[in-house]
């Protein structure tokens, strides 16, 4: 059940342009730059530069003293939304998510890891937590008391579309009531240097779409509290505005570019057209990405004309980058913020700098400041980044219209597990139904010792389990992994062999449009080093400037993308140990929402000094050290009408995931199985990065006929990817027993923050007829059900009873 409901109560922003909403709001409407001279002597040399950058002490917030910038400015805008919204998020348990964009992260720490390396110091002993990209996020849902799901989109320049899309999605499926959404990043020297190095950089303030071309940077950052319309209902909410739609999409064309045509940006264009239900004419506004750089401004005109084409409804266009900078992963959620202040004032948001289009730039880009806002209240954001990853929503000031805010799908097909593409110490594999579950059963060699000599507390040999060799050409002959990484040409490996294995041919239209969650432990690279090190060593002077665009963390995803034409719904997630099961259940709820025909989802790991820095070291405690595994593991989803059009039978369905807290995990667990019928003499498979855990032994007691499984033995221990490793060794076992038999998987993280996260898996293919109900752990959407009203009584309940009892019968 696809619902557009979802409401935004209260927003934040810090930012050049002000700090509170207030101040930025008085900045917009005197259509006036933010932007400042650099004056940092060390960057000297890159002659006369400007920047959005935030002033005022950001130390004087205790909770958040000593963390990294981009974490300070995330919790001064976090803050003042959640103040906003009037809301407490501590009673509502893992009803509540929180969820980051941003695309540098922590680099302010990152870089002072490697000056102190360069100087040859010890680490600073909070530098291997903090300088990772989910610290932000775990620690906002720690000071704010948000229990449910963290998410950590790293799509670059695009990141907090990305992360607003995967909140949205879940609460329109019943699996959260609200969500925090951020998006922030910090102004570093290593940042401006990459851009200075591409020729990017603009030496006056920016005017995009006009003269002269090129960006100036910004920071800062903007927070948005959402929620379920009938939460904010219940709670009597001001209902600032509602997210009626978003698309995803991937341009598959180079790692920094855009592409010229503007494909790919139209394609996410369109993608949120058709989620929010409406047509061109229904939009009012477009707040564009518009960077200021020549590629970027054409490639966003010629998208937007492909979604509005040459007729007289093109909307007007702005951008704000010209006020307050690029501010790279909080762009989307401070332009957002901005866009709804000027709505307030009922004034469009003008293109400061603006004095004539630029040569292919041949829009109405609002270059006059009071313009009255239109009639139509919807309007776009746009957002492209790195990685050729774009982003699109819909955005209604004020209160969705109720009428046509019912459910628009009421099909909710089954979404099913397609096929399996492994890469592993027991080599590559194409994984389908049939094929043998004794690769994760073999004997396993020995592993191998490895020295890592790059990071001082943790140098010496450590055993590892590692990819062995292998030709692309044998796995996919079109493919070339000339100039990958280990990591990308593992992923884009085990992607291809997914892909074959679901009968996905390559020139087919539905291959186009597949989508691809990439899951990562970790947001550095190889690259990382490369750039930053070379950078810090030698005054900011730029060596080479090629690897850059390779540093943000959704380089991977770019190269798996190009390398495979992956064009659909694509995202990144750096979420630290068992990011691939969180990016499993994010990505079983873009299928379920319709977003995709179908969507690869899976991790890598690669043995990299910055991997065993950054997810290795930080969990082993004392002496001890697991052995390591390299891998890569991709699974299909769609839904199973999809893999029955290609006559494929599947691995299993994916019948739900839910989000709890330890104590009451196992009573969450038992509430999904009398969901779904499952009672207690059905074989049930667990996986779990702690087997050993209470709530699990809990679990089996009730459950006799329970059986572990766990691949490290085989594969070693990998951070992203075990738990998925574990869930297609558990499907092949049990493919390939007595059927006739009910079987069952559950797949539960537990994090070190106390949190859970359980996916349940069916080894029988549902059919479409019997998914009659959402297939989230709560049961239906309340908005469904009671046609967007207030439930009353045992209204809910019953409608539950009906639906479980259809679902059951």
């Amino acid at each position: 059940m696809k619902l557009h409901n979802v409401a935004v109560t209260g927003m934040g922003v810090v930012c050049s342009g002000g700090d509170g909403c207030a101040a930025f709001s008085e900045t917009l409407v005197k259509g006036s730059s933010a932007l400042s001279l650099v004056t940092d002597s060390r960057v000297a040399h890159f002659g006369t530069i400007y920047a959005g950058i935030v002033n005022g002490d950001l130390m004087e917030d205790s909770c958040v003293a000593g963390e990294d910038r981009f974490v300070r400015l995330a919790h001064r805008a976090a803050a003042q939304a959640v103040l906003g919204a009037q809301i407490g998020f501590g009673d509502m348990r893992c009803r509540a998510g929180l969820f980051m964009g941003t695309c540098s992260g922590p680099m302010l720490t990152i870089e002072d890891q490697y000056r102190r390396e360069i100087a040859g110091l010890l680490p600073d002993a909070a530098a291997p937590e903090q300088r990772q990209y989910f610290h932000a996020t775990a620690l906002l849902a720690r000071i704010f008391g948000i229990t449910g799901p963290q998410y950590t989109a790293t799509t670059a320049c695009s990141a907090f579309c990305v992360a607003l899309s995967t909140a949205c999605d879940l609460i329109r499926l019943d699996l959260l009531d609200t969500a925090l959404v951020v998006g922030a990043d910090a102004f570093s020297l290593t940042t401006l240097s990459g851009f200075v190095g591409l020729k990017a950089v603009s030496h006056s303030q920016c005017a995009p779409f006009s003269l002269p071309s090129g960006l100036n940077l910004g920071e800062g950052a903007a927070a948005v509290v959402i929620e379920g319309l009938w939460n904010a209902q219940r709670r009597g909410a001001t209902i600032i505005a509602s997210v009626e739609g978003y698309g995803l999409s991937n341009d598959a064309y180079h790692c920094s570019a855009p592409d010229p045509t503007g494909r790919g940006a139209a394609c996410a264009m369109k993608g949120a057209l058709e989620d929010a239900g409406c047509s061109p004419d229904d939009i009012s506004y477009v707040s564009a990405h518009g960077t200021g750089t020549e590629a970027n401004d054409k490639a966003e005109t010629k998208a937007i004309r492909r979604v509005f084409g040459d007729s007289a409804h093109i909307p007007p266009v702005s951008s704000a980058k010209s006020v307050v900078g690029h501010c790279l992963g909080a762009a989307g959620a401070i332009e957002t913020v901005a866009a709804l202040l000027y709505a307030e004032r009922g004034v469009m948001p003008q293109t400061v700098n603006f004095t004539g289009p630029r040569e292919g730039c041949n829009l109405d880009y609002i270059g006059e400041s009071g313009r009255s806002w239109p009639a139509g209240k919807r309007w776009f954001k746009n957002n492209f980044a790195f990685g050729g990853n774009n982003a699109s929503v819909i955005i209604k000031n004020g209160r969705p219209d109720i009428a046509r805010s019912a459910m628009s799908d009421v099909t909710d097909e089954t979404v099913v597990i397609t096929s399996a593409g492994i890469m592993s110490a027991a080599g590559p594999a194409a994984v389908s139904t049939g094929f043998s579950a004794d690769y994760f059963t073999s004997e396993a060699a020995e592993p191998a010792e490895r020295r890592f000599d790059g990071i001082h507390s943790y140098r010496g040999s450590w055993s590892v389990r590692s990819v062995p060799g292998f030709n692309a050409a044998d796995i996919d002959r079109r493919i070339s992994m000339r100039g990958m990484d280990r990591a990308g040409m593992l992923a884009t490996a085990a992607a291809a062999l997914a892909l074959r294995a679901g009968r996905m041919s390559e020139r087919s239209a539905a291959r186009m449009a597949t989508g691809f969650f990439m899951n990562l432990a970790q947001g550095s690279s190889r690259a990382e080093r490369e750039h930053i090190a070379s950078l810090l060593g030698n005054d900011f002077h730029i060596e080479q400037i090629n690897i850059f665009p390779y540093i943000v963390p959704n380089a991977v995803t770019g190269t798996v993308a190009r390398a495979l034409s992956l064009t659909g719904y694509n995202s990144t997630f750096c979420n630290g140990p068992g990011a691939g099961l969180h990016g499993i259940a994010a990505a079983w709820a873009a299928v379920k929402n319709r977003h995709a025909p179908a969507l690869l989802c899976g991790s890598v790991d690669d043995l990299s000094e910055e991997w065993l820095y950054d997810c290795i070291a930080p969990a082993v405690s004392g002496d001890s050290r697991p052995v390591l595994g390299e891998g890569s593991v991709m699974l299909l989803l769609e839904s199973a009408s999809g893999a029955r059009s290609r006559g494929v039978e599947p691995l299993g369905t994916m019948l739900g995931c839910l989000f709890s807290d330890e104590e009451s995990l196992c009573d969450t667990m038992e509430k999904l199985l009398r969901k779904h019928a499952i009672g207690g003499d059905d074989l049930i498979t667990l996986c779990s990065n702690n087997l050993h855990h209470p709530s699990l032994d809990s679990f089996r007691k009730s459950h006799l006929r329970c059986t572990d499984i766990d691949c490290r033995p085989v594969c070693g221990w990998m951070p992203a990817g075990q738990e998925l490793f574990d869930m297609v060794a558990a499907l092949l076992e049990m493919r390939g027993g007595d059927n006739a038999t009910r079987n069952y998987i559950f797949i539960t993280l537990f994090s070190p923050r106390g949190k859970a996260t359980t996916v349940l898996i069916s080894s029988n293919i549902i059919r479409k007829s019997d998914a009659t109900y959402d297939g989230s752990g709560t049961g239906i959407n309340r908005e469904a059900v009671c046609g967007n009203k207030q439930v009353q009584g045992g209204a809910y309940s019953q409608a539950q009873s009906s639906l479980r009892a259809a679902g059951s019968a």
